[in-house]
């Protein structure tokens, strides 16, 4: 016979992992394309206009975009962490590059 408190936390726990399915894969879909086509469409335009205002515009959307698009990631990556496949990866990085992409978003968000 199973002890009915063990069968309702499995069925919790088992109710918790299908909501956290369902919700990477709204996620992943939902918005990763539109972000990656907000990016890919800035993207271009950066390279194609010559205009410095529009551009000032455009970066921090690019910027933005870019940095929401890494949380997602990041979001879903935490679901390997519940699997045991979690994997830290050392990555080279150009903080002076990093910390300006910052200060233009948060220096654009103040300005409105």
């Amino acid at each position: 016979m199973v002890d009915v408190t063990v069968q309702l936390k499995f069925n919790d726990a088992k109710s918790n992992l299908d909501l956290l399915k369902a919700l990477q894969a709204s996620v992943s879909h939902d918005m990763r394309a539109p972000l990656a086509a907000i990016i890919a469409t800035t993207n271009i335009l950066l390279n194609e206009v010559d205009n410095p205002k529009l551009k000032g515009i455009l970066m921090p959307i690019n910027t933005s975009s870019k940095m929401l698009h890494c949380q997602v990631n990041d979001l879903l990556d935490s679901s390997l962490l519940l699997k045991g496949q979690f994997e830290v990866r050392v990555v080279n990085f150009d903080l002076f590059k990093a910390v300006t992409e910052v200060i233009s978003v948060v220096e654009y968000g103040s300005s409105r």
